[in-house]
């Protein structure tokens, strides 16, 4: 057996006689015996066989498949091998690369480098789930949550809008959709088939193209209605696959697709309003209305526990808009005791984990976000990289060294659902984000912590690259900005004194142009417009 690190295609160079036959055979993982790891590739054999020509040497790769793999059993050589004689050979969807991301955590770039490395993987003519067993099937669910950190790495525009063709095909005349498309005639469910929401509107917010949402609109309606008509008191009654591999905690199906319906129900009074459908914005935010009455009445008790008492339900709760202000600071006193009662830890699965950092920070608990990234302990994405993980893993007990292969055989290792972080990566710490739609209006808005003291961002907008690198040293911010052409942008800079901040060595206070238009105790907010910047403020070290 030889083991090769390699992607997708193996390309082989032989010399053997003709009708001899050389055979490969493809895993992610060995056993301990080092024989291949093939449970978790089920049905699917992962297996080639050429036949020689005869004819001296031949190079040779796959043309009608592809491979998931980081290791390949070779037989049928009469002679030894040597590393030039296989090549590893990556395939995937020509999509250009639009963002980089770096910071001065070493754990945290190799994050990032599973997650690109995921979607490289999985990217593949429509957003696979995994590469490597008899699956390889667009499931929405996945897709929705992924799309936004996919665009901050490529530009998946084109593939995004191809894709979701398919998923208004698959759909019903009920109005009901397949969790995966092209169908594969699998059950419909709450959080994946929401997608046909979801993405439309996610595409509009990168790339600013209303012809998307107004393409898909009645495929949209259609399934609005079809969730209206599952309903009973604004509460969904269709089914859903759950918190997909979250980690003991059941979230219950009633709160997951309650929850969805609403955020659906939100998007499309959004939607509405972009596309002027005057009547429709009215209709769809009254309902979102009624579900959130519904949900606070039927599924929050009045001690402020969600129904399941889960991560996930108080997540989708807070980040969904579900429950009063009132009620806000109970439910995420609930969060964050939850995660401390699991020893500072996660338990949520790919639909929970997309809104897990976001939330914690938006609600003023940054650090504790950052503790949750930096784990090396199961479950945690540290733990699969401490474990070998060079992809996006689809369950947090995948594979230890100490406890070996998670039982079953779902238990793939690229899946790129999990690698959602990546939105959080670009948008919090490095901070670059979008105010509306298209990045006309820009924020950049990076928010140290972790112990991080330098962090760096590209992206290559519609409207032209944006970039952002921050450092932090000896109690000095510094931020380097770069704002596109015609564009506008606030920047965010923390400070402990607006009267500290300098562009380009000079007081900010004695330049035209620069104007701090908001301030609190700890950040500055600066608007201004296309241009390169290098900004210097005083922090707090502590």
């Amino acid at each position: 057996i030889k083991t090769l690190f390699s992607e997708e295609l193996p390309q082989i160079r032989i010399n053997e006689d003709r009708g001899d036959s050389i055979t490969l055979r493809f895993a992610e993982k060995l056993n301990k015996d080092s024989s291949l790891y093939t449970r978790n590739l089920r049905g699917a054999r992962a297996s080639d066989t050429y036949y020689a020509n005869g004819k001296g040497i031949e190079v040779w790769e796959p043309r009608f498949t592809y491979h998931g793999f980081q290791f390949v059993e070779i037989s049928g050589f009469s002679r030894p091998m040597t590393p030039e004689d296989i090549t590893g050979v990556v395939v995937h969807s020509n999509l250009k690369g639009t963002g980089s991301f770096s910071c001065s955590n070493e754990l945290v770039n190799n994050i990032y480098k599973n997650i690109y490395w995921s979607q490289r993987s999985n990217f593949f003519e429509v957003p696979t789930d995994c590469p490597q067993r008899d699956e390889r099937a667009g499931w929405l669910g996945d897709a929705q949550v992924f799309m936004r950190t996919s665009s901050y790495n490529m530009d998946v525009s084109a593939f995004f809008k191809k894709w979701l063709i398919d998923v208004s095909d698959a759909q019903f005349d009920e109005g009901q959709l397949p969790s995966i498309a092209p169908n594969l005639r699998v059950k419909y469910g709450s959080g994946w088939g929401d997608a046909m929401v979801i993405c439309p509107w996610q595409f509009f917010q990168v790339y600013g193209d209303t012809q998307i949402i107004a393409r898909h609109h009645n495929s949209m309606v259609k399934w609005m209605k079809f969730l209206q008509r599952h309903s009973e008191n604004n509460l969904s009654t269709i089914m859903t696959f759950g918190d997909w591999q979250n980690v003991n905690s059941e979230t219950p199906t009633e709160v997951i697709s309650t929850a969805y319906f609403k955020r659906s129900a939100d998007l499309m009074a959004k939607i509405a309003a972009e596309l002027e459908r005057d009547d429709d914005e009215k209709k769809y935010n009254a309902l979102s209305g009624k579900i959130k009455e519904s949900f606070t009445k039927h599924l929050v008790n009045d001690s402020g526990y969600v129904q399941g008492r889960t991560q996930t339900g108080y997540l989708m709760a807070l980040s969904f808009d579900l429950v009063p202000d009132s009620l806000r600071p109970v439910l995420i006193g609930h969060l964050i005791n939850d995660i401390a009662n699991r020893d500072t830890s996660l338990s949520t699965g790919i639909l929970g984990t997309q809104l897990l950092l976001p939330t914690l920070a938006e609600n003023g608990h940054l650090e504790l976000a950052y503790k949750l990234l930096l784990k090396t302990d199961f479950p945690s994405w540290g733990h699969h990289i401490e474990n070998g993980a060079t992809t996006i893993w689809e369950r947090w007990d995948g594979y230890s060294a100490k406890k070996g292969f998670a039982e079953g055989d779902i238990n793939s290792f690229n899946h790129y659902a999990n690698g959602s972080i990546g939105e959080w990566l670009y948008s919090t710490i490095a901070g670059i984000q979008s105010e509306g739609a298209g990045y006309k209006h820009i924020v950049i808005h990076p928010k140290p912590g972790g112990g991080l003291t330098r962090a760096e961002a590209t992206y290559k907008s519609i409207r032209g690259p944006i970039s952002s690198l921050w450092e932090l040293k000896e109690g000095v911010f510094r931020l380097d900005v770069i704002i596109p052409p015609n564009t506008n942008a606030k920047i965010y800079i923390p400070t402990t004194n607006s009267d500290s901040i300098k562009e380009n060595g000079q007081w900010i206070s004695n330049l035209e142009g620069f104007k701090i238009s908001q301030w609190d105790s700890n950040t500055a907010m600066i608007e201004v417009g296309s241009g390169d910047y290098r900004f210097q403020s005083k922090i707090s070290e502590n």
